[in-house]
């Protein structure tokens, strides 16, 4: 009320203080730390004379603790191909489906999470295949599965793709499922590979923690995984 004398508070009477704090997206937060947040007040006998200033209550919150989701991924390729075995050799014209599964093993949701799959040129997307993600066993709901970059990549789902469907809470496993189409090459072997971003908060938030930029990231927007 008096940003130079002070808060004036008559005998009998209490005054509430509401603060809301916004946790800073530094380094020093990290997985696992630990911090409590303290106030204190001191107060004039007599108004004004500073010399009668008393010191008043003090108190802390509980221990709290900074968590974040951490993103880890595996993928198997195998033949689909109508008449052919999944262990078959591969050659021109055949369909490999993919089988990317995506491991929250922090302790926080990973919202809006991104794949990035980089085709070789070997490769293209086989649109004849309607591409699957489920978490948990559950399919994933909204999800879009026509990625953005058909058909010759980068073949993107998620969050660049205009999808904000694809949030994985902690301790739960997202598996995209998804073919592509061997072309007529002279290439004997070739990779493919796959890179996950994802970020600390909902939605877009200039103050969320991300992995824009992946594979090239600045700590701490460091949310990053891959090559797959």
């Amino acid at each position: 009320e008096d940003t130079v004398n002070g808060i004036e508070i008559p005998a009998n009477e209490q005054i509430v203080v509401g603060l809301t704090m916004r946790m800073g997206n530094v380094g020093s937060n990290t997985d696992g730390l630990i911090f409590s947040n303290a106030a204190s007040y001191t107060y004039n006998r007599i108004d004004g004379d500073v010399t009668t200033q008393t010191p008043g209550g003090s108190s802390a919150t509980s221990d709290m603790m900074v968590v974040e989701p951490d993103l880890t991924a595996t993928k198997v390729a195998s033949n689909a191909t109508p008449g052919k075995a999944a262990g078959d050799p591969i050659t021109g014209g055949d369909i490999i489906q993919y089988v990317v599964s995506i491991n929250n093993g922090g302790s926080s949701t990973a919202y809006d999470v991104n794949v990035v799959d980089t085709l070789p040129s070997a490769l293209s997307f086989y649109s004849s295949f309607v591409p699957t993600a489920v978490i948990d066993l559950t399919p994933v709901s909204g999800f879009v599965a026509t990625p953005a970059g058909t058909p010759d990549g980068p073949l993107v789902w998620g969050r660049d793709n205009g999808d904000g469907s694809l949030d994985i809470p902690a301790g739960a496993n997202l598996v995209l499922t998804y073919r592509a189409q061997v072309l007529e090459s002279t290439a004997t072997t070739f990779s493919n590979l796959v890179w996950i971003d994802w970020t600390s908060l909902d939605d877009a938030s200039a103050f969320e923690r991300t992995g824009d930029g992946c594979p090239t990231t600045a700590s701490p927007d460091d949310y990053c995984y891959g090559p797959v």
